[in-house]
Order: C-alpha cells, then structure tokens, then sequence
C-alpha cells in the first residue's frame, strides 16, 4: 500500500494510540480512503474511547500524553469523553461498594509503564479491529460514512425502505456506477453514499435473507481514491486486470478484489463469498443493468429479495422461459405462434427472449412483457436462420442465416441490423466479455475453400484469422473461460462414420497461436462444462469418450488445465458402490433387474457435466453396458438406471439428493448455486421439468411435459432426444 502523507497519518491520531505501528497507520488510512471522511464519526470516536478505556481501567493515561508532547498536539477529546466516565452493567453497580472511577492524566512510577505498553499494544489491536469491522459492517451502522444519521423517528418502523434503482442513482453521479448482473438468489442490495454530490462515494452491501453480508461493492471516481496497491494480479473476464488481495489484516480480515475501469475505482470486498466467486461478481458488473437499492439507514431488518430476483409466480426465483410445442410461457404470460418453438434464450438484461420458430424457419425477439415482437427474417436476408447468441453482457443478439452472412440485432433499435460478413457460417461463440465473436466461417456457397476460425473485435471493427482447417471441419465448442483462448472440434472430412465415434477437441492459444490437442470426445456442446472465468489456470470439464453409443465406455470426467493443455481424470467413486433402482445389470448386459447393483467405476458411462464455479459439479452415471439394448424395453430400463449425482470437483461425493429424483434423470444444470433444473422421466411415458434445491433436496415440479418427450425418450445412440437448453431458459 502507498504510503500515506504526513497530514493524512493525522486524521485519526486522537483514536490511536500515539506509538502505533506503520501497518496500523495504513490500516486507518485505507478506511480513510475508502470512506471518503477525515475523521470518524462522534459515536465511532466514543466506542473506541470507551473500549480503550474499559480496557486499561484505571491506568494513566501518561503514555497518551507523552505521544502527544512528542508529535506537539494535544489530544482533542469532545466533552462528552473528557473526563471518561466509565460506566458499569447495571448488576455490577449493585454488587459493588466501590465508587465510580473516573480517568484523569496523571504520571506513574516507571516500575508500570511496561505494563502500560503491554495494554497499549492490546489496546491498538483492539482498536484497529473496531474500526475494520466499523468500515466492513458499515451501511448496517446506523450513521452514513460523513456523519451520524438523523436520529429515527418512532414511526420509522412502519414506513417502507426508502428505495430507488441504480439507474435513478447513477443519474445523480458522473461517473459510471456498475452492479452485478448475475447474483445467487435471495440476495438484498443495501446502498449508502458519503454525500448528495455527483463524485459521491457509493457503498452497496448485498445481504442474504439472514441478514449475513454476502460481499460489499465500492466505488468511486478513481480521482478521488489512490491507484490500488500491488497484489495477486487477476485477469478478469472482461479482460481488465484487477488486484487480489487475501484475508489479511489490510483487507479486514477478508479477500477482496480491487481495480479501475471506465474512470470508476472499484473495491469488491468479501463477506461470505471467496475469491473465485468475487471474480465472477467482478465478472458480471455492467455499466448499464438496473438493480433495485434499498437504502441502508432505513433497514432495521433483512429486507425481501430485489426485482432481479424476485420470485416468479412459478415458486422460485428469478424468471422461466418454456417453449412447449407452439407456446412460449414466461412466468405467468402464455404467447402462441403459428409454428413449433425452440431453444429460449435470454438476453443479459432479461427484457428481452430470443428464441427459435422452426415452423416458420426464424428466430423471433419477444420483450418480456409482450409489447413487442420481431421476426428477424425479416430484416435478415439469406434465410432461413438458424443459428443465434446473445453477447454476454448486452442485449445485441449474433445472427447467422443458413444461407450465409453474419449480422448483429439489437432490440432496442428493432429495425436496424449491421452486416458483418457475407460468408457462410458453421458456428460462433461469444467471448466472455462481449467485446470479441469467433466464428467458423465455411466459405460462399459452393465454394471449396477450407474452413476458418475468425475472430472479429467488435470495438476496433476488425477480424483476424486466427487458424484454418487443413482438410477437415472445423466446429466451435466455447472460449476459455478468461477469454484467452478458444476451443474447437476437428472433423475429418474422409469419413464421417469415424467422426460419430469421437474427434480430437483443440485448445488455441490467442496470445500464442499454438494449438493443442486435449482429448477425444463426441462433439456435443452438452459434454463441456466452463470453470471459473477468473482462475488463474482457467480449465473445463469435459466427458473424453470413444464410440457413439453413450452406453459404451469408455466415458469419464476429464478436468483439462487449459493453460497447462492437458486434461485428467477426476476419480469418482473410487470404491464400488449401488445403484439404487438400478434396472440393467452390467455384468450379464441384461437390462432387466429392478434390485440395487454393485457396480466398480470402470462399468459405469459419466455423461452431461454440468459446473457451478467453484463449488459443485452435476452429472449422469449410468451403466457400460457393450452391445446395444436387445428391444425397446431394456433401452426403457437402461433409461431409468440414469442417475444424477453431485460431486465436488475433486471427485468426493457431494449433498445426496433424494432418492425421487436420483434416477430416470436425461439431464440437469446449476442455474444457481442451490439449485438446478432436471430433465426427469420417472417412468415410462412420463417426463418433468423440476427445480431442484441442493443440497436441502426440495423438489418443485415446473411443467409436466409427456406430450413432447416419446417412450423411450432416447434415440438409436442412447442420446436424449430432447434437451434443457431446447425448451427451457432461466435468468436471474
């Protein structure tokens, strides 16, 4: 930390101790710094008086004078605590007969005054630790950082949290005021200010419904604070390159996370979130995103949960878009086409859904509240489309028609559209910070051309080449997670039946070029799981399989270090163990059994990863089994030995789930760090969308959905022939 200047270590010499030590003078001067105010506020200055005294008793107060007599001030004490009146529990008072003692400046004998340091120094501690939590606990205090509060009317208690959205805050500053566009559920965001003016500092506490501090986010103009510290540099996923610091006495005791972008410095601190989840918080903030703000002198108790996570009508939080058959529900609204819908999609802000119209060979952008509705062919030419995503962090939509070109849509100017490219286009994928969009672009129409990987860098209006195919296709799986790179699938074009039993996946290095081969997998978008997006190894979970069927093994859980280019396996259930409910028995390759089986790892198949960041890891085990199932019935039975199991990304088992939910399952994904969305068939001819709370195991069923999944609902492969991502979509 930058050292402070000398008429800045004075701001809190009347607090501190007059021989504190240069870590304790950084400390003060970080709340400084962070507060915005030159000195602590009155109620503050009192506690820490009372401490320091109840502390030292009746000890002189000789070393205090004599700190003051070596720097020439003399200690400025408020009537209030001069003299200190040190005042008893009302039961002490009874029990004692000795009088009240009060602290006058006196001199003892030197025998004492090593006793008198031994205090002073606890003394420090002590003080310096009030006035971290003073700075961590802040907007539940009941004063703003520039002074104390109004004091509470006696109605305050049945008046309404005052409350406004970050829109109409950020409005009144100028500077850019970002929240979080992803949050886990159930959280309250708590806002206080150190002043009516536009270069006011901004302090948003975002609380469970407990009343725990999840993590604190503040910021300032960053002419106002100095230029973060040197500390554990952080690649963001917006590319912006923050400083890490861990708990340490500097941080409060907690890990944060600090760093300037678009003139605003910014200070993440965290409460009950660790490093990897700050970043992902770090990682979601928008300039722009509305969040509703309750302010945190108003709030005597844990408020409801903000608009972004509202519960919706549905029971759980947040928003739900189903598309089954012709309609699209949102929530509580039904909306009817003309044709069978699929893949739903959010845009970042939630005001808008995009999503496929296969009758109609379109993609069709609905606002939420139904006020507005657009076919994009439209305005696209070189239809039909089919191929669509929207940018991590705006709502501009990539479209790429089946007849070649590429374009962008924003919804907000519904008859504009900006052309990229006229080529035809296989894939494309977003980086995680929204600024770049790789495509694999195949050539005109008719065109022998080989295939090439592009990245266009929207802000600067350029494309790169970045690798082109020698004699086979190219395929998009993703970027990695800290948009440093971008992986790949490779098809030989010599024979596509080699290609159905598994391809090589690539890993390419954009500040390198240099291209590795991780493993051999089947090319399916749902085998691949992202990590956490600001690790400084970002790395992936990916099924690394042979053969087609997803019943052969082998078929295991590979964790792959990108930076490292290698990928291992993560070793899950090491011992036997027993399906329950289990109908296929591995070892005769009958899948006719409805008793528990004991079965080792290397006879069961790991499909469908699914990673939450940082914490847990969903997927589906299910028997090897080495032929096909004989008839319908033994795939139906092998159908129902699919079992969803949480792991940690080690591999150690996780929560249990009940045993209702454990079987039967086609697929699951986290949508929250509690909870995910299961794709169940608990028995033939019957499937269900559920929500799923990990790891209490509620169970809430969203949509029955019988009508569009067929018995068995798997097809020749053993694949799902109906998927998550294509008819359900969350957003927070």
């Amino acid at each position: 930390m930058l050292k402070p200047p000398i008429e800045e270590r004075h701001h809190y010499h009347d607090v501190l101790p007059p021989k504190a030590s240069p870590e304790e003078l950084q400390v003060v001067v970080m709340l400084h710094r962070v507060l915005a105010t030159p000195q602590p506020s009155t109620e503050l200055q009192a506690r820490i008086r009372r401490l320091a005294s109840t502390l030292r008793g009746d000890q002189p107060f000789a070393a205090l004078d004599q700190g003051h007599e070596n720097t020439g001030r003399k200690p400025i004490l408020s009537q209030a605590a001069s003299p200190v009146r040190v005042e008893l529990p009302a039961d002490s008072q009874q029990q004692t007969t000795q009088p009240e003692r009060i602290l006058t400046h006196h001199n003892s004998p030197p025998q004492h005054r090593w006793f008198r340091t031994a205090l002073g120094t606890l003394a420090a501690v002590l003080v310096a630790g009030l006035i971290l939590t003073y700075w961590i606990l802040l907007p539940k205090l009941s004063e703003t950082p520039a002074g104390p509060a109004s004091s509470p009317t006696p109605s305050l208690e049945t008046r309404p949290p005052a409350a406004l959205t970050a829109s109409q805050l950020r409005a009144q500053l100028h500077y850019p005021l970002f929240v979080p566009t992803r949050l886990p559920p159930g959280l309250s965001a708590l806002y206080n200010t150190d002043g009516p003016g536009p270069e006011a500092l901004v302090s948003i506490t975002f609380v469970t419904s407990s009343g725990e501090t999840a993590f604190i986010l503040a910021q300032a103009p960053a002419d106002r604070l100095p230029l973060p510290e040197e500390g554990e540099p952080v690649m963001l996923p917006n590319g912006i390159v923050a400083q890490f610091f861990p708990s340490s006495a500097k941080a409060g005791g907690y890990p944060s996370l600090e760093w300037v972008q678009e003139g605003t410095h910014i200070v993440l601190l965290g409460g009950t979130l660790g490093r990897e989840e700050l970043i992902a918080v770090a990682g979601s903030l928008s300039p722009t995103a509305d969040l509703v703000l309750l302010k945190a002198r108003s709030v005597a108790s844990p408020t409801p949960v903000p608009e972004p996570t509202a519960t919706s009508p549905l029971g759980i939080p947040g928003h739900l878009a189903l598309v089954l058959g012709n309609q699209l529900r949102v929530d509580e609204k039904v909306f009817e086409e003309t044709g069978t819908l699929s893949l739903p999609a959010w845009s970042p802000s939630g005001r808008w859904i995009a999503y496929r119209n296969d009758g109609e060979r379109t993609v069709v952008v609905r606002a939420m509240d139904g006020t507005q509705r657009v076919s994009l062919s439209e305005l696209v030419p070189n239809g039909p489309i089919t191929l669509f995503a929207w940018s991590p962090t705006e709502d501009l939509l990539a479209v790429a028609p089946s007849n070649g070109g590429l374009s962008l849509y924003r919804p907000d100017a519904p008859t504009q559209v900006r052309t990229l490219r006229g080529e035809l286009v296989g894939s494309l994928a977003w980086a995680p910070d929204g600024r770049m969009l790789a495509v694999v672009l195949v050539g005109e129409l008719g065109s022998t051309a080989p295939d090439r990987l592009v990245v266009f860098d929207l802000p600067e209006g350029a494309a790169h080449v970045v690798t082109t195919a020698q004699e086979t296709h190219l395929q998009l799986a993703g970027w990695w997670p800290d948009g440093q790179g971008l992986l790949f699938w490779e098809f030989p074009l010599t024979s596509q039946s080699l290609a159905a039993d598994g391809v090589p996946l690539r890993s390419l290095n954009l500040a390198t070029g240099e291209v590795t081969t991780l493993t051999t997998m089947l090319a399916d978008q749902d085998f691949v799981a992202w990590g956490p997006p600001g690790k400084e190894s970002p790395s992936i979970l990916v099924i690394g399989s042979h053969g087609r069927e997803h019943w052969t093994a082998p078929k295991q859980l590979l964790q792959c270090n990108l930076q490292l280019r290698a990928c291992t396996p993560i070793a899950m259930n090491a011992a036997t163990q027993q399906l329950l409910g289990v109908a296929c028995d591995p070892n005769t390759q009958h899948c006719e059994s409805q008793t528990p089986i004991t079965v080792t790892p290397e006879q069961t198949v790991t499909l469908f990863p699914t990673w939450f960041p940082s914490t847990l890891v969903a997927v589906i085990n299910a028997p090897a089994l080495t032929a096909q199932p004989a008839t319908e019935t033994e795939l139906t039975h092998w159908m129902a030995a699919r079992r969803l199991s949480i792991i940690h990304p080690d591999g150690t088992l996780g929560p249990a789930l009940p045993e209702a939910i454990s079987y039967g399952v086609l697929q699951a994904q986290w949508v929250t760090s509690d909870a995910l969305l299961v794709l169940q068939v608990p028995m033939p001819g019957r499937a269900r969308l559920l929500w799923v709370r990990v790891p209490s195991g509620q169970i809430q069923v969203l949509a029955e959905l019988n009508d569009l999944v067929p018995d068995p609902p798997l097809d020749r492969h053993g694949a799902p022939v109906l998927r998550l991502a294509w008819i359900a979509a969350w957003h927070p």
